[in-house]
């Protein structure tokens, strides 16, 4: 008889755990849940190498290697801009200080003190942030509990992609997100930056090409919002991909405006939406940009002073001392950031060098937070509050013995209470 119930139990425990992943995939408003990326990868022979001169993303990628049979003991500058995942197998010595666990634990941390914030229960509850981008592995741990639409226009990627989980993950992630209970409405798409240039030098912007898939995503967004209770409407719009540098060569609105997207941008920047995507500067007249910020991996990311230009644009700042195009640059964490993997639900990814769109999502989040605080919050407030509270870092070029300073770093806390003294004069 003991055997017969023993067996029952068994038979219930995996049964409602079948029930409980099935579960996770019943959000009505989830319209595919795209596998995850099998990278694919097993023992590596050899150790790429960083080079300082470049940008580039993925450099060192060490994701999901075996890098057991390597002696890593004389690359401590390779490891220290590695990127690497929850599956990275590393050797049993490695070179001090690198430490890959208490570097995934630094690149959780959203960074800046936001998680103070948090503490004080300024969490982005309920502000919905809407995000058009790659494919997105709709059930990742790290935000599937705050996904309320997932969509594709045309088709898109069959696999999850990194850029997508990473943004989305830095926006609302439960333990990595700067806006931990905000609400996250996706719109996936097939832009391509490069083809869109195409079809705007060939005439052909304005027709169902490139241009108009983000016109497309973005009344889709306005018309989600429009069913949505006014509380929880959708206030921030962000948009994984560059609309084509052609454009920053010119200070003509209306040439900017002739473009599908641009029209529903303002569309959106009518309906109170603040739209954020790269460059910031050419929907807000040139005046306001985002730029992302460096952190060597073991530094505490709550310290301001351990932020540094982003290795994607450092060599033009230590050089000109130049930040965009912009009359003011606002600067947010970008590199060194552990998130949200396209390989699994419950896996997370270390990148070094951080894409450009990490400061956007950071931003997207921060507004979220400052909605709860301030809730007739406009984006001129916002900016004007982050300017008004920012703060200078100096930084040290040791080669030639300089310091430069790096100005209007992002403060949230300082911001929240600047939104929140607004909110009382009122």
């Amino acid at each position: 008889m003991k055997k017969i119930i023993i067996i029952f139990l068994m038979l219930l425990i995996i049964l409602t755990a079948g029930c409980s992943n099935e579960n996770k995939k019943n959000n009505p408003g989830v319209t595919r849940y795209p596998p995850a990326m099998d990278l694919g990868r097993g023992k590596l022979t050899s150790l790429p190498a960083y080079n300082q001169y470049s940008p580039k993303f993925l450099q060192v990628d060490l994701r999901s290697h075996d890098l057991t049979a390597l002696n890593l003991k004389d690359r401590l500058e390779d490891l220290m801009h590695a990127d690497f995942d929850t599956s990275t197998r590393w050797p049993y010595n490695l070179p001090e200080p690198f430490n890959p666990k208490k570097i995934t634990e630094y690149g959780k941390n959203p960074g800046l003190n936001v998680t103070t914030l948090h503490d004080k229960g300024i969490t982005g509850k309920g502000v919905g942030i809407a995000i058009i981008g790659g494919t997105l592995l709709a059930d990742h741990s790290e935000y599937s509990g705050r996904l309320k639409v997932y969509e594709e226009i045309k088709p898109v990627g069959n696999n999850a992609e990194e850029v997508a989980c990473a943004i989305a993950s830095i926006a609302v992630g439960k333990s990595v997100g700067v806006a931990p209970e905000a609400e996250l409405y996706y719109i996936a798409t097939a832009y391509d930056p490069a083809k869109a240039a195409q079809e705007s030098k060939a005439g052909t912007a304005e027709s169902n090409g490139q241009y108009n898939q983000l016109a497309v995503a973005i009344d889709r967004i306005l018309q989600i919002n429009k069913g949505l209770p006014y509380e929880r409407r959708i206030r921030i719009i962000c948009i994984e991909e560059n609309l084509t540098s052609q454009y920053i060569k010119t200070s003509n609105t209306a040439y900017l405006n002739t473009n599908l997207a641009y029209k529903a941008i303002e569309r959106a920047k009518d309906e109170g939406i603040f739209v954020i995507f790269s460059p910031v500067y050419l929907t807000y007249n040139g005046v306001y940009d985002l730029r992302g910020l460096g952190r060597n991996p073991l530094l505490d990311p709550d310290d301001s002073s351990s932020y540094s230009p982003g290795i994607m644009w450092s060599r033009s700042f230590y050089t000109f001392e130049r930040y965009s195009f912009a009359k003011e640059t606002l600067l947010l964490p970008m590199d060194s950031r552990c998130v949200a993997s396209p390989t699994g639900q419950d896996d997370y990814a270390f990148y070094s060098i951080g894409d450009r769109m990490f400061p956007a999502a950071y931003a997207a989040g921060l507004y979220a937070l400052g909605c709860k605080v301030k809730p007739n919050l406009t984006q001129e407030v916002f900016f004007e509050g982050v300017l008004a509270t920012s703060d200078i870092v100096e930084v040290v070029n040791t080669n030639v013995n300089y310091k430069y300073r790096l100005r209007k770093v992002v403060n949230p806390v300082k911001l929240m209470e600047y939104l929140q003294g607004l909110s009382k004069a009122k």
